[in-house]
């Protein structure tokens, strides 16, 4: 079974960012600190509505299991913090180890932890709004 753990929502999550966001701030400015951004992963994509709703979840993936055939509500980025996936989606198959980052379709699709440990992800998923 897969675990997804709740988001903080609304004013408590954007106060809370603002403290944080300012804490890094001060801390750079102390520290002269420079930031730097890498691109991780990049895909085009047809979305089925103009007006998308994303949500962003945390999987966890216990060793050794293995998803039933299953689709998602729309296409997303996925990335690995730990363990090693099997992603099996329409006519693709592929590995995703910690610090990957992959894209899953919304086609049907199987997700296997092949990895000795657990798989942890995090799936932002951009679903259409009905």
């Amino acid at each position: 079974m897969i675990k997804i753990k709740g988001v903080v929502r609304g004013a408590a999550a954007m106060a809370a960012g603002a403290l944080i966001a300012a804490g890094f701030s001060a801390l750079a400015q102390q520290q002269d600190l420079k930031s730097e951004v890498t691109v991780l992963f990049e895909q085009e994509t047809e979305l089925a509505s103009n007006k998308v709703k994303v949500v962003v979840k945390r999987g966890l993936l216990p060793a050794g299991y293995k998803s039933p055939v299953h689709t998602h509500k729309g296409p997303g980025v996925r990335y690995v913090f730990r363990g090693t996936l099997r992603i099996d989606e329409h006519d693709y198959t592929g590995d995703f180890s910690a610090g990957q980052v992959y894209w899953e379709s919304g086609h049907p699709m199987t997700a296997e932890t092949i990895s000795a440990e657990d798989a942890e992800i995090l799936i932002v998923e951009l679903q259409p709004v009905e």
